[in-house]
């Protein structure tokens, strides 16, 4: 939502929006123009001509019902930006259940050091383009979500499928729903990228033979790269069909990024940009807030924030610190997905020595869609905290005896710990 706000600003609408708390999104709008709310009140919109709403406002929300009441043009958020993508000559989609906000901010710096005029809506912050980056209308490069079927409502020229998982499922009827909704996405786009290392995905590419294909594992794939060497940062050697391109120097030590650059390099090499331009793009992309990153450094402890939600993406993150044997604070996201995917998460935090869970962010939910934070420390027999200035006094001193600390999760944890630890 903030970077179609943004985007909005810059071209010249003007633009209110509200949200439960203040944050780093809510001030940095504020500083670009938007009027911001704190607090969801029926008057927020009165003075407004279009009401847009996103997946995680339910129908009983003040401002929503108010709007509808005043029949003011009412949009959801997915409904914006199939205006906005349809407005560009050509438009590139990131899809699946994990990568899709790093393959996006890999392809934008990619373009951003091509002479290709491109806008990119990113899920997330990147590091140095921010989550709305426009240089000119040529290229429109989005993620595109599964969430409440928002992929059913977007097409695309290039679609991108990373990897199809079991998550929303509560969006969805049951997996082959799911499974069909990204087959679904590829088959209305112009051109289809697949990793075929993913089984579902494979699938695809056997019955739709004019897919483009890539890999880490098949080396017959239309894109293959292979890891070098590396542990900070890895150097990974890029193949179209079977000829080399290019070795590049990711700034990432987890190999599962580099399925997400590989897209990356797909795409760029389909739409014909130069060489130069994809291995400077991938040298200069420095990550994502909350993927991977590294807040803060307490008594030489690095505390590292991950979004990582789900069980395979908590496998993937774990994996790539498993020589380390960091301390891992997870926090769960919704109740429904900690209900759905118990005995996942239960299979992959028992790897975990040293693990502490925080109360569960519940975003659009009530407690009893599901199961909470108490369910799995019952079963992991791990300690839980509910206050962050108890759990960041424990930090500092669990930070003496650990190198790593791993704090996963997309719900709150990221912001409330980022503001305890610089008011520390």
């Amino acid at each position: 939502m903030s970077s179609l706000a943004k985007y909005l600003v810059i071209n010249g609408f003007s633009v209110s929006g509200s949200d439960r708390v203040l944050s780093e999104t809510t001030e940095y709008l504020s500083q670009i123009g938007c009027e911001i709310f704190i607090g969801h009140n029926a008057k927020n919109i009165e003075n407004c001509d279009v009401i847009i709403y996103n997946s995680a406002i339910n129908n009983d929300n003040v401002e929503l019902k108010r709007a509808i009441e005043l029949k003011k043009c009412v949009i959801k958020r997915v409904e914006l930006l199939k205006m906005i993508l349809s407005s560009f000559e050509k438009s590139v989609g990131f899809s699946g259940c994990h990568g899709k906000t790093t393959a996006t901010s890999m392809f934008s710096h990619i373009l951003y050091n091509s002479d290709i005029g491109f806008t990119s809506h990113i899920g997330g912050f990147d590091m140095k383009l921010s989550n709305l980056y426009q240089s000119g209308k040529e290229i429109f490069a989005t993620e595109v979500c599964e969430f409440d079927k928002n992929i059913n409502n977007l097409t695309v020229n290039i679609a991108v499928v990373l990897n199809i998982d079991n998550d929303h499922m509560n969006s969805y009827k049951d997996f082959n729903e799911l499974k069909y909704a990204f087959f679904s996405f590829l088959d209305r786009a112009t051109i289809s990228v697949v990793n075929i290392d993913d089984k579902n995905l494979y699938e695809y590419s056997i019955n739709n033979r004019f897919s483009v294909t890539f890999s880490m594992i098949d080396k017959t794939a239309d894109y293959f790269a292979k890891v070098l060497y590396g542990k900070d940062k890895l150097t990974v050697r890029f193949f179209e069909r079977g000829k080399k391109l290019y070795d590049i120097r990711l700034n990432t030590n987890c190999n599962f990024n580099v399925y997400n650059a590989l897209s990356a390099v797909a795409v760029a090499q389909i739409i014909g940009v130069p060489a130069k331009a994809i291995i400077e793009g991938l040298k200069g992309f420095l990550g994502v807030k909350r993927r991977n990153e590294v807040i803060a450094v307490i008594n030489g402890c690095k505390i590292v924030c991950d979004y990582a939600h789900h069980p395979k993406e908590i496998e993937s993150i774990l994996s790539s610190y498993k020589n380390e044997k960091p301390l891992v604070i997870f926090q769960p996201h919704t109740y429904s997905r900690t209900k759905l995917l118990f005995d996942d998460f239960v299979k992959v935090l028992s790897t975990v020595e040293n693990l502490i869970l925080f109360k569960t962010y519940p975003a659009r939910e009530d407690v009893d869609c599901g199961l909470d934070e108490k369910s799995l420390a019952k079963e992991l027999k791990c300690r839980v905290f509910d206050d962050v200035f108890s759990l960041v006094i424990k930090i500092k001193e669990l930070s003496l005896k650990n190198k790593i600390i791993l704090l996963l999760g997309a719900g709150d944890l990221y912001d409330k710990i980022k503001n305890e630890i610089k008011n520390a």
